[in-house]
């Protein structure tokens, strides 16, 4: 397993589970799916407990022991909950997103957010705008055969932008994908790997500007 956050994610529920089951270490991976969980219980509610209504980026984790399934919910920072619920994982969480790119600034001080689904289909989200300030898009299956191959990039993985100047009337873009978060802004001379990501989406913020 390559990814770092998914290595950290599966120790984490390894580790919870070892709780209550003995033969952890005997354990299979079945799967490991990032996800978008609705609250801080990690879409898993403990009866009588309150919990903070926001959304927790995080890992669904199942392994398997003697036969039997475990789901594990994970957060980012290493919390873990074994959800043995499995008829409510449908409605529990979505998974997460492909991209999301956050773009700030510019004369208006406009900020938006562009989320990129794995399908290709997208949201842009005007912050301030409230339900009617949401833009739904698809991506071209060109564009999204690209941007997946970029994210899945040893560049991207590896990425890093190194930026100390002043961008007063320009844009700042906040991209996570691919289990990276980088932050650049118009003017920056970015690795190249930035550049064809945002190269994909370009259109989706021309479309909201020249529709508002």
């Amino acid at each position: 397993m390559s990814d770092p956050q998914q290595e950290r994610a599966i120790t984490a529920a390894r580790r919870q589970l070892a709780q209550t089951v003995t033969n952890v270490d005997d354990a299979v991976i079945v799967s490991v799916t990032a996800q978008e969980w609705p609250d801080s219980a990690l879409g898993c509610p403990q009866p009588g407990m309150m919990y903070q209504q926001v959304i927790t980026p995080g890992y669904l984790v199942v392994l398997k022991t003697a036969g039997k399934l475990h789901h594990v919910h994970t957060d980012s920072s290493g919390r873990a909950v074994v959800c043995e619920r499995a008829a409510d994982l449908p409605r529990a969480a979505k998974p997460a997103p492909l991209l999301t790119v956050t773009r700030s600034g510019g004369l208006a001080g406009h900020t938006s957010t562009l989320v990129v689904r794995r399908d290709g289909s997208t949201e842009l989200r005007d912050k301030g705008a409230g339900p009617r300030g949401t833009t739904p898009g698809k991506l071209l299956p060109t564009q999204l055969g690209q941007l997946k191959e970029a994210l899945g990039s040893r560049e991207w993985k590896t990425v890093s932008i190194k930026d100390e100047q002043s961008h007063a009337d320009g844009y700042q873009y906040e991209i996570r994908g691919g289990g990276v978060e980088v932050t650049t802004h118009d003017g920056v001379e970015n690795p190249q790997i930035v550049d064809v990501i945002l190269m994909q989406i370009s259109s989706h913020w021309s479309n909201s500007t020249r529709s508002r």
